[in-house]
C-alpha cells in the first residue's frame, strides 16, 4: 500500500518534517491529529507532491508521483473551479486522465445526492454541497490515495454531521487509503479507523479507533488532547 521512507521537508533552514517512516497496510482512513505548526498539512503537501521533499512516498513499492497514480485532494476550500458548472467540476480530472465514465459518474453522484445539481456552479449551491461535489470528483477518478485536508472544517456542525455520513457511505462503496488532517477530534473518532497523533513532524503514536459510542466521545478526545 502507501508507504513513507524516510520523509523529510524543510522550508529553508526549519525542519518541518525529519526521517519519518510509516506504512499504510489498509484501504482504511488514517486521521492525522496534532496541534498548529506541528506539520500536519506539511505531510499531506508531500505525499501529494505539492511541496519538495527529501525520502521517498512510495504506492506498492513504487515511487507515488502525480503522474503514474491517481491521488484526489479535498482541501477545506474544495477547490471547485467558478466557471464551470458542478457536472464539469467533477468530470474534469477524469477527462483529463481519458478516463471519464458518464455512468460511473451518474451513479456515485446519485449515491451522494448532487447528480440533481449538474448544470448548476458552485456559488449557487450550499456549503454541503460543494464538500459532496469535492468528494464525487475525488472518488470518479478512483484514487490510489484520497487525501483531506481540512475538508469539513468549514462546515457549520449540522451540515458537516451530514456530510460525514454521506462520506462514510461512499468510502464503504468505494473503499480507498485516506489520510485526513483534521484539528477536530471528535470527527476523526467519527469517520477514522486509525487516529495518528503527530507532534513536532513525527508520528508518535498510532491509535485504533475503539468504535465507541457518540457518549464516549467527549471522553475518548480528552485523553487524545492529553497526547498532543
Amino acid at each position: 500500500m502507501l508507504h513513507l521512507d524516510n520523509l523529510s521537508v524543510s522550508y529553508g533552514a526549519k525542519n518541518i518534517i525529519s526521517g519519518l517512516s510509516y506504512d499504510f497496510n489498509e484501504e482504511a482512513v488514517y486521521a492525522v491529529v496534532g496541534k498548529s505548526g506541528s506539520g500536519k498539512s506539511t505531510l499531506m503537501k508531500a505525499v501529494a507532491s505539492i511541496v519538495p521533499h527529501q525520502g521517498r512516498v512510495l504506492w506498492n513499492g513504487e515511487l507515488l508521483t502525480p503522474k503514474t497514480h491517481r491521488i484526489a485532494l479535498v482541501p477545506q476550500t474544495n477547490g471547485l473551479i467558478p466557471w464551470k458548472t458542478v457536472a464539469e467540476n467533477i468530470a474534469l480530472p477524469s477527462m483529463l486522465r481519458g478516463e471519464w465514465d458518464e455512468n460511473a459518474m451518474a451513479e456515485l453522484c446519485a449515491e451522494l445526492g448532487i447528480n440533481h445539481l449538474f448544470k448548476e456552479y458552485p456559488h449557487h449551491i450550499s456549503g454541503g454541497e460543494r464538500q459532496r461535489v469535492a468528494m464525487a470528483r475525488a472518488f470518479l477518478i478512483n484514487p490510489h490515495v484520497l487525501l483531506l485536508d481540512e475538508a469539513f472544517g468549514a462546515l457549520d456542525a449540522i451540515t458537516r454531521e451530514e456530510v460525514h455520513r454521506v462520506f462514510l457511505r461512499a468510502f464503504r462503496r468505494h473503499p480507498v487509503t485516506t489520510l485526513m488532517v483534521t484539528h477536530d477530534i471528535a470527527e476523526a473518532l467519527t469517520l477514522a479507523r486509525y487516529l495518528l497523533i503527530f507532534r513536532e513532524g513525527r508520528i508518535v503514536e498510532t491509535m485504533k479507533n475503539p468504535s465507541a459510542s457518540p457518549a464516549d466521545i467527549p471522553i475518548l478526545t480528552k485523553e487524545i488532547k492529553e497526547k498532543l
